[in-house]
Formats: C-alpha cells, sequence, structure tokens
C-alpha cells in the first residue's frame, strides 16, 4: 500500500478523479487529492481536469486563457494572409476579435493544429480593419483589402518562434452585440 498525492491545479474548477471502476470522486482545485489503497497490477487512475475558456479584459484589450494556456494571434497562422511585395501586410494590430469577455465560449470554436505546432486551436470570430493608405500611387491604395469579417486563429503562445511574423496576446476586441451596430 502507498498514497498517491494528484495535484489539482486552481484552474481546474469540477475536476473528478476515479479509479478503476468504482465510484468516481469530486477534487477540489489548488488542493491535493490523495489515494491510499492495495494497488493492483491494471489499477486505473483517471483525472479530469476542465479547463474552462477565460478572458482577461478589460474595456479594449483581452487576452484568452485555457487553464495554464495563454493564447496569440500569430500573423503567419492566418489562413489568407495579404502579401505587398514579399511582405506581409496584415498584423495583428489590424484585426480585432468579436467576443464576449464575460463568455467567450459562445464564440469561440477548437481545432486541432497543425503538425509539428502544440494546441488545441482556438478559431474566432473577427474583423479585420481596412489599411490606411500607404502607397504613393493611388491606383495601388485602391487595391488594398478593406474591412471584413473573417475568422481568426489563436494558437497557445507556447508556439512563438515556431511560427515567423508577428504575434499579439492582448487583442482588440468587441461584443457581438457591437458588431451588429458597425462599431
Amino acid at each position: 500500500m502507498f498514497p498517491l498525492h494528484l495535484r489539482i491545479p486552481p484552474y481546474a474548477q469540477g475536476a473528478m478523479m476515479q479509479v478503476g471502476d468504482e465510484e468516481p470522486l469530486a477534487a477540489q482545485a489548488g488542493d491535493f487529492l490523495m489515494i491510499e489503497r492495495e494497488w493492483r497490477p491494471g489499477d486505473v487512475v483517471k483525472l479530469s481536469l476542465p479547463l474552462p475558456l477565460t478572458c482577461q479584459a478589460n474595456d479594449h484589450v483581452t487576452a484568452l486563457v485555457r487553464g495554464p494556456l495563454v493564447y496569440a494571434y500569430f500573423q503567419g497562422a492566418q489562413a489568407d494572409p495579404v502579401v505587398f511585395h514579399g511582405h506581409r501586410g496584415r498584423f495583428p494590430e489590424d484585426s480585432v476579435l468579436i467576443i464576449d469577455p464575460v463568455q467567450p465560449g459562445s464564440s469561440v470554436q477548437e481545432e486541432p493544429v497543425q503538425d509539428g505546432l502544440l494546441g488545441p486551436a482556438l478559431r474566432v470570430s473577427g474583423r479585420v480593419q481596412a489599411r490606411a493608405p500607404i502607397f504613393a500611387a493611388s491606383g495601388a491604395n485602391s487595391e488594398l483589402p478593406g474591412r471584413q469579417e473573417q475568422a481568426l486563429l489563436l494558437l497557445p503562445f507556447v508556439n512563438q518562434g515556431a511560427i515567423r511574423g508577428e504575434y499579439r496576446v492582448f487583442m482588440e476586441y468587441i461584443k457581438p452585440a457591437d458588431s451588429q451596430s458597425g462599431e
């Protein structure tokens, strides 16, 4: 017989533990759970750690967090990057998340990441702002993309260095109701 101590992270509200077919036990977030029993070959411990998506936000910017993961917008991970003369033309500051920081889950879809990256990724509704004129020739400026709604991909910040280009953790946001009113 020996005790098994499991640390339950403080952000894992509603954690559950189960040994084999025994009744599941609730585990207190931020505490240790001790299992002391006579262990037999084949015993399996299942630990469920719910990691709800939360936002660290003020009135203008937010960062998405799930348990220990902080998410970031990576310029090189977006589906359709704009390229001008071999350089990316859409930067993180051009994008605004459409999300309610009080209830972010309704605006977010989880999806797997490409090979070589750590995930999961979050697909969030967003708005890409129109670019200010940057060329001397007005004809070239007319080809710049205008404001458009677009799903944005956020990846765990731990991928920084594996993806080229600019990145940002704290993103400007608007609430879904504000996006309908044209704000």
